[in-house]
């Protein structure tokens, strides 16, 4: 990486004194730090030196607030607003949209193909690929419908944020794979569009089937399979794949936006000091009027972000079928990472908050029970930078370390500004280049280049090491697109 002239990152002094070591890339930060509270990291020692002092102070506050019972980091662990991004927290009453984040269900989703490599090696057909998934796919924040992007009526968007997948004959209507519904974390969330401001409607209207911007991006990869008898379970297998980022856009932003706003004043009319003086973390009681409204809330950005996905694979494979009229596609899976849901933990139910984190459940687990997955584990991808790839797992016997969840990304070494300011756009573009990495735009954005996020390989031996998940395959990418926001 070349830094303009100048520059020194600013790294927070390491010292071993911050974390006590439970295990392989298992630690615990110093509770002399945390008010006494035990909050495990799951970092090698290369990892463990990117997080900093201001992610420790955040994971204090998040673990000090009143109903969290637990906070955990994962090798992706950077500083958010409120609680770190790369973290999960569980309560038992309370609910928090902190933990959750603006971008409600922000998911990843992983399309496989049977087209060879080889067939996507020109640069000029993967250059035609882009244009046409531009033709489908809107790019950027806030951005207008793509051309020939699917449109849905009020009354579709309804039925969308209230029923998910489980809107089938909506989804076949737009010519959605339905056989791709097994494959999905869950169909839909209990929702009720009533409680549904009509600003975030406004916003969510027209975005079903768009990226957005920001770290979103869809990428064409190739793959190594290094767990055939778990690529054959789950349909991978050594062709291209698709890789799509994103979730709920500014509908999912809009209630967020909202509760934030509701919780603050809430706190302030009746004293109530925000938990480390940070109004990112505000809560509400699960049991209270507010706290139902959020869940339905969250319920609909949810169901808005799962649908979303699929007309986004539904548009890539229509754009792959341009060039290859015959190509197969089948949807592996679909998982978010910005979410809280119900889950069991030892033998009582508790609301676990995944904010970064992506959920990976092994064998056995009660919500795997009935599913394809209840022998094996679900599919858990980790992406990294556009130069890493991504990988593909299924939980380890540890995954209970991090109540059954791995990193969502390699997670930001240096902030967005910070990267504009430091790093040389000639520099990036190379690198795409020398990794023959074709991009949507004339210049890749700086503000994510390989050099804003952590080691890849530093994160996924954390994973490795710790014995939370195990690989199935590995994949590199030959093209990227991204929204320029």
């Amino acid at each position: 990486m070349i830094l303009r002239p100048g520059f020194h990152s600013g790294a927070e002094t390491f010292t071993m004194e911050r974390f006590i070591q439970k295990g392989p890339a298992h630690w615990i930060i110093n509770p002399k730090l945390t008010g006494g509270k035990e909050i495990p990291a799951i970092a090698n020692e290369n990892i463990l030196k990117t997080i900093t002092d201001r992610v420790i102070e955040q994971a204090s506050n998040t673990a000090n607030a009143e109903g969290v019972e637990s906070v955990v980091l994962n090798p992706d662990a950077h500083e958010g607003y409120g609680a770190p991004i790369g973290c999960v927290v569980v309560t038992s009453k309370t609910l928090m949209p902190g933990p959750v984040g603006f971008d409600i269900s922000c998911s990843m989703s992983f399309l496989q193909t049977n087209l060879e490599p080889a067939e996507v090696q020109d640069r000029r057909v993967r250059r035609t690929l882009i244009q046409e998934i531009e033709k489908r796919i809107a790019l950027g924040a806030g951005s207008k419908p793509a051309p020939l992007q699917k449109r849905v009526s009020r009354n579709d968007f309804n039925e969308i944020i209230a029923r998910g997948a489980e809107a089938t004959d909506l989804l076949r209507r737009f010519e959605v794979d339905l056989t791709w519904g097994q494959n999905l974390e869950r169909k839909w969330l209990e929702a009720d569009p009533s409680v549904i401001s009509s600003r975030a409607i406004d916003r969510g209207f027209d975005q079903i089937g768009s990226l957005g911007g920001g770290n979103h991006f869809i990428e064409m990869e190739t793959s190594e399979i290094v767990d055939p008898e778990l690529a054959r379970h789950f349909g991978i297998t050594p062709h291209v794949v698709l890789i799509s980022h994103c979730g709920s856009r500014g509908f999912g932003h809009q209630i967020a936006t909202e509760f934030f706003r509701q919780l603050e004043h809430e706190f302030k009319s009746k004293g109530k000091a925000f938990p480390g003086n940070d109004r990112e973390l505000v809560f509400c009681y699960r049991d209270t009027e507010i706290g139902e409204r959020y869940w339905k809330s969250v319920g609909c950005g949810a169901n808005f972000a799962i649908v979303n996905h699929l007309f986004i694979n539904t548009a890539l494979r229509d754009a792959l079928r341009t060039l290859f009229p015959e190509v197969q596609c089948h949807l592996v899976y679909l998982i978010s990472h910005n979410l809280v849901q119900p889950e069991i933990l030892g033998r009582q139910t508790k609301f676990i908050h995944r904010k970064g984190a992506t959920r990976a459940l092994p064998p056995g687990h009660p919500l795997m029970q009935g599913t394809k997955f209840e022998s094996t584990g679900h599919p858990a991808l980790v992406p990294g930078s556009a130069a890493a790839g991504s990988t593909l797992f299924v939980a380890d016997k540890n995954s209970y370390l991090t109540h059954h969840s791995v990193n969502h990304g390699a997670g930001r070494a240096m902030g967005r500004n910070q990267a504009r300011r430091v790093l040389i756009q000639k520099e990036v573009d190379e690198q795409m280049d020398r990794n023959d990495v074709l991009f949507n735009s004339r210049h890749y954005p700086i503000d994510e280049s390989p050099a804003a996020y952590k080691n890849y390989e530093d994160v996924i031996n954390s994973i490795l090491e710790a014995r939370l998940a195990r690989i199935v395959s590995r994949h590199r990418p030959l093209m990227v697109l991204k929204g320029n926001d």
